[in-house]
């Protein structure tokens, strides 16, 4: 070909994904650092690792802060692609104030109605020791209240999907069926409870939530984002052993 000249520039956006890939997560690391150049509750668009990098988010951080939020967003690019675009927020409010409180509606709006899935996130470890049917006590306490902004967004115009990270499960034998629930109704609400074994089979590191928010960023809307034989949401960056559902 002549005249042509071709340039290394940096990964765009993924436009093949479409607006249903659009997704947001936002992250408490409250009792915690922030990472070096992120500040509190402000939104960046983000499409690629090294954006995330560049806000202070690495390995190093993880490990330092005891947060898995470095992982999650590793994983939520590995499943939907880099270019993929994402809202991210994070902030020094506990997770339970960041499901009652403004950090939601902000996040939207600067979005401008665009984001099709959240997640709330950040945790390693169990933060109060209190379990309410096997679910941290902030995340099963605030179940209906995410409801209620996914209701609220859909009012606005804007359907919206809230994946909840179970931070810790005391027993998984006693995990309420929220699909049986007869007078409440969590239909827009999930909760990601799976997650890699270390290889001494303890206690798992973290719900995988980034893995979940990448997978149904990737899928489409009819699809279900269980299915192994076309999603491998297993978690490589953690050990061998597969993820537990």
């Amino acid at each position: 070909m002549n005249a042509v000249e071709i340039l290394k520039g940096k990964l765009g956006q993924n436009v093949l994904g479409g607006e249903d890939s659009i997704s947001g997560l936002i992250f408490t690391y409250t009792g915690q650092q922030a990472p070096s150049s992120l500040d509190n509750k402000v939104v960046y668009e983000i499409y690629t690792l090294s954006d995330i990098e560049n806000l202070g988010i690495t390995a190093a951080y993880d490990d330092a802060e005891a947060m898995s939020i470095y992982r999650d967003l590793i994983e939520f690019y590995r499943m939907a692609g880099e270019g993929t675009k994402l809202y991210l927020m994070g902030t020094e409010e506990k997770y339970a104030d960041i499901i009652s409180g403004d950090a939601i509606e902000i996040l939207l709006n600067e979005s401008k109605g665009a984001v099709k899935q959240l997640a709330i996130t950040g945790y390693k470890k169990a933060q109060t020791g209190i379990f309410v049917n096997g679910l941290e006590s902030e995340v099963y306490n605030n179940i209906s209240t995410a409801q209620s902004k996914a209701n609220k967004a859909f009012e606005e115009g804007r359907a919206l999907q809230i994946i909840l990270s179970a931070i810790q499960v005391s027993d998984y034998r006693t995990l309420e069926n929220f699909r049986d629930d007869d007078e409440d109704i969590y239909e827009n609400i999930s909760i990601c409870i799976g997650g890699n074994l270390p290889d001494t089979l303890g206690t798992y590191e973290a719900p995988s939530t980034g893995t979940l928010l990448g997978t149904v960023a990737l899928a489409s809307v009819n699809e279900n984002v269980g299915k192994v034989e076309k999603y491998r949401i297993d978690d490589p960056l953690l050990s061998k052993t597969p993820i537990t559902l």
